[in-house]
Formats: structure tokens, sequence, C-alpha cells
């Protein structure tokens, strides 16, 4: 197991009391990565014990139950000094948190495996804590160049396409065949229905005909209209994760769309992109690409990016176009189909009876979002405050507040930065564990005048956050909400490969940053445009770039409910 990592661990110190590493995350299922990676900090002389915690979120149908039962195989190839826990808390890193402050008698090791840039974000959420607290230290655990077997994502993508042979191959070497086969089974109690659904006997074409007709009212160059063919049997690709979805075939206008276990939404929005490459074809842009691989054509990134981002636009603002849901006097489930009378809806008119979906219009989840925004934020201020006029250097409250019958976990720090010279805000969200970090700095000249500025950024950091928490696939995500995946873009600006206005062009980051100032402009008793205005003013863009943002900004405003500016 050590040719599959490399420890990059600054020397631990000495402390009195016991040396604990705990390794908090989402571990579903735990893979040959993350067994050789608690091995390899285990076998370390200097950690007395290692508490793995497993989250409570489920991952593509794998529970924390399952979760265990795998780690209890795992354990008998372990050192004996390592302990498998299900954390106590919604967010296993609340759970660090915790132990760190209320047991000061010990020395905390928490331990992120590294694979590469898209994880560096783990490390954010220990930030706060440096420099705080004596028992704390950050173990860092980098796997080899290449290695991917310690990805749990795989792993379930091998689970979900029913490839045992593929799946086995992330297990630990040192099980036995019989052991191997135990594993495969416990997850194998996930009924594959939960992962997907029966084929759909959804009516597309009055969904074609109206997202197509939305297009032609936006000024879209789409005519001649292409062929549109549906494939709702092919078992085979529907298995395959690596499968297709869709594909547009240029030399005949046709756009093939592949249905089977897919949802409705998901295959219009697989439909809204193909019509993208549809108008790049119209409009003779198609011409040089030859492949699907973005590595070896030059033109092919920028024409899929443009399908990417104006075919999510397009299809998110005529899905809320189609009043969600009701439909005369009827409401219509957003995820089967099937439909009922208003009248007959009674006290859970928006719950689907068939599939026990819940349909609720987004304009009334606005009114919940603001309101826990509101707590939060109001909860958070108070206590910085507190703390900070009372002589404190810093600020921090952790705590999960009861949201929809689950938990929201708040990790929210200010920090007093003699010569700093300003306010510094930032912020994060983990969709999957329904957890937001907050991260303030300010000069102490500053105040007491700047409480009210850091109050109002605070609500809208915050009413941000919760706006990425409902993207995602924690318990806070909304179908009509849920957004692709745009971690490659981020990257590149984070590279500098494309202009840090695309940043504020991202769709996640639309919703997000509209919903936040909104929020902010209401409870600042502002003009919407003023607040936009002045955070846009403060970045590093052009002129010509702000209009275009504002531009892109404001074609989102009726889809969100929100006035114009």
């Amino acid at each position: 197991m050590n040719s599959l990592v490399k420890a990059l661990i600054q020397p631990i110190l000495e402390a009195e009391g016991q040396k604990i590493a705990r390794v908090p995350c989402g571990i579903k299922p735990p893979t040959v990565g993350h067994f050789s990676l608690v091995n390899e900090v285990a076998k370390n002389s200097n950690i007395d014990k290692v508490i793995v915690l497993i989250g409570h979120k489920n991952r593509d149908g794998v529970s924390k139950e399952e979760s265990k039962a795998i780690w209890d195989i795992y354990k008998k190839y372990l050192p004996s000094n390592v302990e498998i826990r299900i954390a106590d808390n919604s967010s296993p890193i609340a759970d660090v948190i915790s132990l760190i402050k209320n047991n000061p008698q010990n020395t905390y090791y928490p331990v992120v495996g590294i694979r590469g840039e898209m994880d560096l974000g783990d490390l954010k959420r220990f930030d706060s804590l440096k420099g705080k607290y004596d028992n704390f230290q950050t173990i860092v655990i980098k796997s080899e160049e290449g290695e991917n077997r310690i990805s749990g994502t795989n792993t379930r993508a091998a689970l979900i396409g029913g490839d045992k042979e593929r799946f086995q191959a992330y297990l630990p070497t040192e099980l036995s065949n019989e052991e191997k086969e135990k594993v495969w089974n416990i997850l194998q109690k996930t009924p594959i229905e939960e992962i997907y659904a029966e084929p759909s006997k959804f009516s597309y074409p009055p969904m074609i005909k109206s997202l197509t007709e939305y297009m032609l009212d936006k000024g879209m160059n789409i005519r001649p209209l292409p062929k549109v063919k549906f494939v709702d049997n092919d078992a085979e690709n529907a298995q395959n994760f690596f499968g297709k979805t869709a594909y547009y075939d240029p030399n005949n206008r046709v756009i093939v769309l592949y249905t089977m276990n897919r949802h409705p939404k998901d295959v219009m929005r697989s439909y809204a992109h193909e019509m993208v490459h549809h108008m790049q074809n119209c409009e003779d842009r198609l011409g040089n690409v030859t492949t699907q691989n973005t590595n070896e054509e030059g033109d092919l990134p920028e024409i899929e990016r443009e399908a990417y981002e104006k075919g999510n636009m397009t299809f998110r603002n005529w899905t809320d176009t189609l009043t969600e849901g009701v439909l005369g006097d009827k409401i219509v489930c957003d995820n089967c189909g099937w439909s009922w009378k208003i009248k007959d809806g009674g006290d859970d008119l928006y719950i689907c009876h068939k599939c026990g979906h819940d349909n609720t219009p987004m304009s009334l989840n606005e009114g919940r979002y603001d309101k826990i925004s509101n707590q939060i934020s109001s909860t958070i201020f108070k206590q910085w405050r507190e703390d900070i006029n009372n002589g404190a250097e810093a600020s921090r409250l952790e705590q999960s507040f009861p949201f929809r019958d689950e938990e929201i976990t708040i990790d929210a720090n200010i920090s007093v930065v003699p010569g700093l010279g300003k306010l510094s805000v930032d912020g994060g969200a983990d969709d999957s564990e329904d957890y937001i970090q907050v991260r303030f700095e300010i000069d102490p000249d500053k105040l007491p005048e700047f409480w009210e500025e850091i109050s109002m950024n605070l609500k809208d950091v915050i009413r941000h956050e919760i706006e990425h928490l409902t993207h995602g696939e924690g318990f806070t995500s909304n179908p009509a909400k849920t957004m692709d995946d745009d971690m490659f873009i981020r990257q590149m600006i984070d590279m500098e490969m494309l202009p840090k206005a695309d940043y504020f062009k991202l769709e996640k980051e639309i919703d997000a940053n509209l919903q936040g100032m909104y929020f902010r402009a209401k409870k600042e008793k502002r003009p919407f445009g003023d607040v936009i205005n002045t955070y846009l003013d403060a970045q590093d863009i052009t002129s010509e770039q702000k209009e275009e943002i504002l531009n892109l900004w404001r074609s989102r405003l009726p889809a969100l409910n929100l006035p114009k500016f």
C-alpha cells in the first residue's frame, strides 16, 4: 500500500495527553486509497489513535451504515489503534472542531487526502483553526501522481454500472476474494431502483415543442429545425456510467436523445445543449470539429463552452416560464409526469402521491431560504460583535441550524487584523455535507463604524452560500435548481486560461450572487442595482466585461422572480 500514497507530513509536535488523528469525510464506499491513507497515518509512531469519521450523507445510494460495515471488514488489516465511527453531527468536520475545542489536553490531527487541485478546497475547511488552538495540526496525505483508486466517485460509478470486476479493483488487495464478495453484496443491498428509474413514460414532444418555441422567441438561429429521435430501450447504455446521453449529427441535422432511466429535466437539458450545437451548425461553425476530445481539437473547447453556458441558461430560463408545474386547474409532477387537480390536493397540495416528489414552486421556497439566512446571519453577527467588543482578537461560531427536518452546519470566523486597512470577506459551501464556512477579517481601526457593513456582508454571504447548497446533492438540494458541475471551468479561470470575468458568468454564481445581493438590498433598504454595481465595481474586470455580466444577470431576473435593476 505504500506505493499508493506518500505522506507530506510536517513534524508532529510532542504534546501531553493523546495524539489523535481524525479522518473526517464522506467516505462512501471506502476504497483502497482511503484504506491506505488510514493505514499510513496509523503506522506513524507519533500517533496514538486514528479515528475514521463517516459522514451522514448518502452518496449515490451508499449509506453511512453500509460504509461502516465495509470499514469493519477492512479493520482486521489495519493497526489496532484505528477506530471506526459514524460522526455524531451531520458534518464530521463539526465533530473534529468540537473535540479540538473541548479537549485541550489532547493533540488532534485532522487528516486530508489530496489527489490534485480538485481536493485543495478540503484544506480550506481548517484554515480558520490555524493559530487559534495549540492542540491542532493538519496532516496532508497526497496520492501518487496518476493514482485514482482513492476516488469514491469512480468506485460508485463501477457499482452503479454493475461492473463487479472493476469495482473490486478499487478494494484493498489485502482482502480475500470472499471478503471482496461480501463488500459487493453489502452494497447490492441498496436496490438499483434507488439509482435508476424505470424506462420513462414521460411525454417529451410537448416539452420539445415548448422549448423550441422559446428558443425561436429569443431569436436563436435554429432554422431549419432539426429532427429529434428518442432512444428509450438501450438498457446497456443506460447501465453504463460512461454511456451516451445525447448527440447531434450535423450532416443530417438530427438530435438523438437517450431517455431510458433519465429524469425528464435531464433529457430536456441535453436537448437544449444539442440545440446550441444545431445553432452553431446553422451558422457554419461546426465545420472544423471532428472529435469530442477537448484536448485535441482547437475549436471544440470554445464550441462546448458555448453549448454548456447558453444551453444551461436557456433551459433554466425556459423552465421558469412554465409556472412551476401548475397547468390550468392541475399540478403536474416534474419528476414522474403524473397530474392531479388542485381542488383534490388537500393540505399537501404540491406533494405527488404517486412518487412522493415535492413540487413546491420556487417562489414559495425562496421565502424559506431567506428566513434561514436571516436566522443564521443574525446569530453569527451577535456573537461576533459581542466577542470583539469585549476585546477578543477573533470570534468563531460553530453551530448546526435546523432546516427542513435536518441541519445546516455553520463554521463562521472573524479575525481582527491590525494594518489590514479594510474588511475582507470570504465564504464557501460543501453541497454534499450541507456545510458552510465563512471567513471575515477586519482592521480594528475600522470599528465600530464598520459593524453595519459587516452585518450586511454577512447576510449576503450566507444567502449566497445557501443558494449554492440548493445546486448540489445534499438534503438542501432542489431539483428545480440543480445545476451541472462547473469545476472544470472554475479551474481554467483559476489557472488564468479563461478571464476572471467568466467567473461571474457561471450558472451557479449568477443565481447565488443575485439571491445574496437582493437579500442584502432588502435588509439594507438600498436599491438592488446599487448593491450590484458596488460589488462589480470592486472586481478586477473591464467596463465592457461588467456590462456583459449585467446583461446576463438581468436575463435571469424573471426566472428568479427578482425585480429589475
